[in-house]
């Protein structure tokens, strides 16, 4: 029987970079809604989950986390991301057009990024990176920022998905630019148990986390970017 590797992509740091258009999006919806643009500067967002970013910013300013209120503020500052982003520079991280191009029909791709489903969307299309991922009437294989607060649970939940499709892996490669990626998906699998698919895990340095934090995490594979690592990165995924 052939082998199913399902590739999940991170997307800030991993697939593209946008200079900021998520958190100039999250600072003027906190802005609209509570006249707070300064509710997420204590907050780091690499390597954070969308959900859990909001739940820890409004504890901390003293606003209850209702489902309410989070649902009212994931709309509107979906809304003002797709308004933000024309304006901010964005670009695609080096290797990954031709990355993703080569493994077309050889692998299943999909997401495992802490961002809101739409807001992932509105990223990927800013930069012509979602057909690849949501080509299929679409709706993406993935784990995303809205469907948990514990990044460890988004493998899981991608791998529902693609069970959902009729796709039954029996090897997963998590791609990612931070050590949450890693140590998250690790986390993820393992709880699975047996029968979980076989993971592989790939750090990139071109987001915002020191190589020497990515390089603690203990990745399978750890380049500098997707296009010096491309023969790496296929042996790793591919076994070329």
């Amino acid at each position: 029987m052939a082998r199913l590797t399902l590739v999940l992509f991170d997307i800030d740091g991993t697939l593209m970079r946008t200079e900021g258009a998520g958190r100039a999006a999250m600072a003027r919806t906190a802005q609209q809604l509570f006249g707070r643009p300064d509710l997420f500067d204590a907050l780091s967002f690499a390597g954070s989950v969308d959900l859990d970013i909001l739940h820890r910013a409004f504890s901390a300013a003293g606003i209850a986390p209702t489902p309410r209120r989070i649902g009212r503020f994931r709309e509107r500052y979906v809304r003002n991301l797709r308004r933000l982003l024309p304006v901010h520079p964005a670009e695609t991280c080096p290797g990954v057009v031709a990355l993703l191009d080569h493994l077309a029909g050889r692998v299943s791709l999909g997401l495992q990024t802490g961002n809101f489903e739409a807001g992932a969307q509105a990223k990927l299309q800013r930069v012509g990176l979602w057909t690849p991922f949501g080509a299929e009437g679409g709706v993406p294989i993935g784990g995303f920022g809205g469907l948990a607060r514990d990044r460890s649970e988004l493998v899981p939940l991608a791998l529902q998905r693609a069970r959902r499709r009729g796709r039954l892996p029996d090897r997963v490669v998590v791609v990612g630019d931070t050590p949450a990626d890693i140590l998250a998906s690790r986390a993820g699998m393992a709880r699975l148990g047996e029968g979980a698919p076989a993971l592989r895990t790939l750090a990139v340095e071109t987001g915002w986390a020191a190589p020497g934090a990515l390089e603690a995490s203990r990745p399978d594979l750890h380049v500098a970017d997707l296009e010096q690592g491309w023969n790496e990165v296929l042996d790793l995924i591919l076994g070329e």
